[in-house]
């Protein structure tokens, strides 16, 4: 019989992105461990929506410690203005404001954890944006054919003028079989 010797473990790496490829660190013959970039797509603009992304969430942390001690000093305010409306040295009105602000305080403070989350969130969302643009080997292989070049437009479905979708196919060599019929 007759037959071939093939890897079962095969697969066309692509991106999730739609970009232009900017750098292959790879050639057919590489043998390339699981997690390893081989190839990256221009993203200068989705590193610095991560990097804006990222000041928003110290921003916000900043914004949450400010509203903390804010709250800390209504407590002290509210506390100290107790003891002078029970010795009658500020009046009714006074003592309403210290009351209603560790309320407002807290209030705000809400509001800054929240804000907060959402920053956390949209900096997740940015750094998935960025990982998309660095294709990464799945699985330890070897590089069998590469696909496109430096400089060729990468979608996840090629089915776009001039444009690729796989960057490289690669194999495991550990998953060897033989195809007979």
């Amino acid at each position: 019989a007759t037959g071939y010797v093939v890897a079962q473990r095969k697969a066309s790496i692509a991106s999730k992105a739609t970009r232009r490829l900017e750098w292959l660190g790879v050639s057919e013959g590489s043998t390339v461990k699981e997690g390893e970039i081989i190839a990256r797509l221009e993203n200068r603009d989705v590193a610095a929506t991560r990097e804006q992304a990222e000041a928003n969430v110290k921003v916000a942390q900043a914004n949450l410690e400010q509203a903390r001690a804010e709250l800390r000093e209504a407590k002290r305010a509210f506390a100290r203005s107790e003891d002078l409306i029970g010795k009658r040295y500020i009046s009714e009105a006074a003592h309403d404001q210290a009351r209603a602000r560790p309320e407002v305080a807290q209030a705000a403070l809400a509001s800054h954890e929240a804000a907060l989350a959402v920053a956390r969130a949209n900096l997740e969302a940015a750094q998935v944006g960025f990982d998309q643009t660095l294709i990464r080997a799945p699985f330890d292989g070897v590089v069998l054919t590469k696909n496109a070049n430096v400089g060729d437009n990468i979608t996840p479905f090629s089915s776009a003028l001039d444009t690729k979708g796989a960057v490289v196919t690669m194999a495991d060599m550990s998953t060897l079989e033989v195809e007979a019929d």
